[in-house]
């Protein structure tokens, strides 16, 4: 991501667009007379409460994304957000998925530089983005989600733990991801087009540990 794409991502921030109208509110009532001594202070102070405000009722997620669920950062910035989320939910993984996830972010590190020449030139990484910003995410936050004492006993109508179904879908998705890299070292764009359906029609409809 380039300079200015950080700059205008820091700009653009919920946190930040609440902080400066908190700012704007101090400065217009500096203007109108209401406040004089002090009114850099409380400017800052407004600044710093909607700032908080913001990040307290509605933190950023790990993987933000736009209006019609995209992600807002570029491909090259999503092996470091999988990182974060797998340093908070890898440590509750059984053994077995702990490893495909660790593969996972191996392969997602070892194509970073190629992500951001993707990036660079304007070249789709759609798939890329929807497996480290989709699929692999949201069966980790799924999984987060089921009670600790619940995740060893065998839940809805699959017949398994959702010990069991994490081990199977991370371990179908770090194949998925090998898969994605090796046809992308060889040009093959109809490769990859056939592994993003199958990702998409594997998982748009999936239902993890109900």
């Amino acid at each position: 991501m380039s300079i200015g794409q950080r700059l205008f991502q820091a700009i653009s921030d919920r946190r930040n667009v609440a902080g400066l109208v908190g700012a704007a509110t101090g400065l217009g009532l500096m203007y109108g007379g209401v406040i004089e001594a002090g009114w850099l202070a409380i400017t800052a102070g407004l600044y710093g409460a909607g700032f908080l405000a913001v990040q307290i009722a509605a933190p950023p997620s790990d993987f933000p994304r736009l209006a019609n669920g995209g992600p807002v950062t570029s491909a090259a910035d999503l092996p470091d957000a999988l990182r974060r989320l797998a340093g908070r939910v890898g440590p509750d993984l059984p053994p077995a998925a702990r490893k495909h996830l660790d593969s996972i972010l191996v392969t997602a590190t070892s194509i970073q530089g190629r992500l951001a020449e993707m990036d660079a030139k304007g070249i789709d990484a759609t798939p890329f983005q929807q497996l480290l910003a989709g699929y692999v995410p949201d069966t980790l936050r799924a999984y987060e989600r089921v009670p600790a004492a619940l995740r060893a006993k065998v839940r809805g109508a699959s017949g398994k733990t959702p010990d069991q179904q994490i081990d199977e879908q991370l371990g179908l998705l770090a194949d998925q991801m090998e898969k994605l890299v090796e046809v992308l070292a060889q040009g093959d764009m109809d490769a990859i087009e056939t592994q993003t359906r199958f990702l998409q029609a594997r998982f748009a409809t999936a239902e993890p540990f109900e």
